[in-house]
Order: structure tokens, then C-alpha cells, then sequence
């Protein structure tokens, strides 16, 4: 019973507190741009770093990631290598290296 009646209060609460405050905060996190990354192996971001004119993301794939998907034409040096990925602040990517 003290369940019900503390949801029920809850819901009874909700249309006190501004909605403004929660739509502002949603606005302050909306999603510029995304990307996806990586080959059929395991790619992984450890680090991302803003800068003036972009972006900078630091991790590691595996070696089966290497050859396939953004990797193709790229060999990998074995197990797990170091990566690094840099986007403009559109979201494009403007440098890969491994």
C-alpha cells in the first residue's frame, strides 16, 4: 500500500515542477552529429578529445578488425594496435591512422 500512494504522489507532484528547466537541459545535449567506426573486429574509443577546429579520438582495435568496414586497405600490426581517428565539427573524418 505505502507504494501506491508514494507513486501516486509522485504523479500527483510531477506538473509542479517547470518542464522548462528539464526541455533546456535536453536542448543543451541534443546531438550535433554521430558516426560509427570501425571493422568486424572489436573497435574501441577510450579518449575523445574537442578541439577548435574538430575532434580527436584515441583507442584500439583488434586485428580482425583490420582489412574490412573503415579499416579496408589498412593492416593491422597484430593482437591489438593503438588507433587514432580525427572529425572536422561536421562530423567528417579527416584522419585514420593506426
Amino acid at each position: 500500500m505505502k507504494k501506491i500512494f508514494f507513486a501516486m504522489l509522485a504523479f500527483a507532484l510531477l506538473p509542479a515542477f517547470p518542464l522548462s528547466a528539464s526541455e533546456e537541459a535536453a536542448k543543451m545535449h541534443e546531438v550535433e552529429w554521430q558516426s560509427n567506426f570501425g571493422g568486424s573486429g572489436d573497435d574501441i574509443f577510450n579518449s575523445v578529445t574537442a578541439l577548435s577546429d574538430g575532434f580527436v579520438a584515441v583507442g584500439r582495435s583488434s586485428e580482425d578488425s583490420f582489412g574490412n568496414g573503415d579499416w579496408e586497405g589498412v593492416t593491422g600490426r597484430g593482437g591489438h594496435d593503438a588507433i587514432i581517428v580525427r572529425y572536422d565539427n561536421d562530423g567528417k573524418r579527416i584522419l585514420v591512422s593506426e
